[in-house]
Parts: C-alpha cells; structure tokens; sequence
C-alpha cells in the first residue's frame, strides 16, 4: 500500500471499503471500523518499510526482538511487527588508523572513526642536540639559523681580551687622539706631565772684582763689578727654580762658586766655574719657593783675574 492511501485514511477520509457498503454504517459502528482501516493500513506500511530496509546493510529495524547481524528482518506473509521490537544503535567502528602527533594548533578533525581507549599521540620532532662549539660572545645579540638545539651544559668563550702593554705611554698631549695601539693599558699607567716653560731670572756683572771675600751678582745685567751686599728679588707666584745656566765672555784665573739662595739660605741650585771657565749649568736641583721669598746669587771666594761680562738666569716655574 502506498504511502499517501495511508496519510488519507490516517486523517480519516472515506476509505473504499465503507463507501461500498449498502447503507450507511451505524455512527456507534463507524469509529471502529476506521479504527480496523486504520490498523489494516499500519501494518501494510509497516511491511513496505520492512521489505525497503531489509535491503540495506547495517539496518536497524528488528521484529521479535534485537538482531546481530546489521542487516533488516524481511517480514513476510503479512507478519506483524513485534510491539517490543528494538532500534539498534549502531557506534561508529574504532579506528586502526594512528592519530597523527601532537601539533602546534587544535583541530575538529573529519574521521567518522572513534579513537581507542588506548591509542597515543607521537610527540612532535625533537632538533638534534649540537656538536659543535657555540660562538663567542658577540657585541650583538643574533636569533640565529641552526636547526639543533644548544646542550644544557654549552658555554660561550669570552671575546678576545687585548694583550696588557709594556710600553709607557705617551706624555700629556695638546690635543687628543684614538691612537693605533691592540694593547691594553695597565691601570697603573701615568702619563708624564707635559714641559712647562717658565719666567727666565737673571743676574749679571761685568765682572767679580778682586779679594777673595763673597760678592753678589746684582739682578738683570750691570756694567760694573759685583758688590758685597745683595740686592734681592722678590718672587711673585709660588713656584720651583730650576736650571740655573751660567755664561762668561771670557774666563777667568781661578775656581768659584755662584748659588742662589733663598730668604738668606743657601740652596742646591749652584755651579762650580773652574779657572779659565765660561759655561756651567745646574739642570737637576729643584728649589720650591712662595709668593714673596726673597731670592738673590751668591759668588764664593772669587779671586783676581775673575770673568768678565757674566750672565746667569734661574728659570721659575
């Protein structure tokens, strides 16, 4: 029986059956009697169903209870179904398939399998540990292009460090330079001081006169003999003499001394002129003097036939 027949008589159309009847059905007859149809035509559908399915592998209508097999009951010789029949449930099949590793981002998937309770997922790729030393330190960081991973007891060597110099450096220069020295400074070096010119002194006299008694050279140049009282100069600013140079035009007959002295006190800045002499020079003392001392030169014992034209300068720094 086809499918709309059964709508129809579902809905309560008149059926053949009732409309050939010779009169009219009683109206406390007539609900049963639809009923009967009604059943009549269950049962037919029922039956294409059953016939259609019985076809199809992995069905899931049974009458008399569950089947095994996947496949449908085929119902025939108007057999009703069983009024406790059962629909199977058909899970989908367990996979023989290994899932794939784990990965970076997460996925539905598309398999219509279910996973085993006791599949695994292989762990993504592990780099190769390095067998090669890792670089130096460098003055920039870097991401790097190798494709192995660094040992966890790995170590960087230190950049090269410049060989400590044995050579003293230069003295203070007047303007500043980068150098070309790969040598390192020690951090004790020194760098000399540069030379400082200072304020040239200077005595002269034409010459020492005769005797044997101390005189003293009179300050700048005189034309005339030294005397025996000194005339002294002040200093103006703190400072050291130093290089005391002497220098005769012609020499005299013996040996003597000129020193300068200080408030009074003979110093280390002195020279010895031997006889016939005419240069002499004092470079290593050093005398430290204050704003105001008084300073002056000393000849010791001259005698006769001394220089003539005498100039000795005392630099002040």
């Amino acid at each position: 029986m086809s499918f709309l027949p059964f709508v129809r008589r579902w809905f309560g159309a008149k059926t053949t059956a009732i409309e050939t009847q010779p009169a009219k059905p009683d109206p406390n007859t007539e609900l049963l009697d639809r009923a009967e149809v009604l059943l009549e035509d269950l049962n037919d559908f029922q039956d294409n169903v059953a016939r259609t399915l019985d076809s199809v592998p992995g069905g899931f209508l049974t009458a008399g209870g569950n089947r095994t097999d996947a496949n449908v009951d085929l119902l025939t010789g108007g057999a009703n179904a069983d009024g406790l029949h059962q629909h199977v449930s058909m899970a989908p099949g367990l996979s023989n398939t290994p899932p794939p590793p784990v990965a970076a981002n997460s996925s539905a998937g598309s398999a219509m399998e279910v996973a085993r309770a006791d599949h695994t997922h292989a762990s993504p790729p592990v780099p190769d540990l390095a067998t090669q030393a890792p670089p130096a330190v460098a003055a920039t960081s870097s991401v790097g292009t190798s494709t192995r991973a660094a040992r966890s007891d790995h170590t960087h060597a230190s950049p090269p460090v410049p060989a400590l110099s044995n050579t003293a450096p230069p003295s203070v220069a007047s303007s500043s330079s980068a150098g070309t020295s790969a040598e390192a400074a020690r951090a004790d070096h020194t760098h000399a001081a540069p030379t400082v010119h200072g304020a040239i002194l200077m005595w002269g006299n034409s010459g020492w006169g005769t005797g044997t008694n101390t005189k003293y050279a009179d300050p700048f140049w005189i034309s005339a003999a030294a005397g025996t009282n000194p005339i002294q100069v002040r200093v103006p600013r703190p400072g050291t003499l130093r290089n005391l140079m002497f220098q005769a035009r012609v020499g005299g007959a013996g040996t003597f001394t000129a020193q300068v002295r200080v408030n009074e006190a003979v110093t280390p800045l002195a020279v010895t002129v031997s006889a016939s002499g005419t240069q002499a020079e004092n470079t290593t003392a050093a005398v430290a003097v204050n704003q105001g001392d008084r300073i002056d030169v000393e000849i010791v014992r001259p005698v006769a036939g001394s220089p003539t034209d005498i100039a000795i300068t005392v630099e002040l720094v």
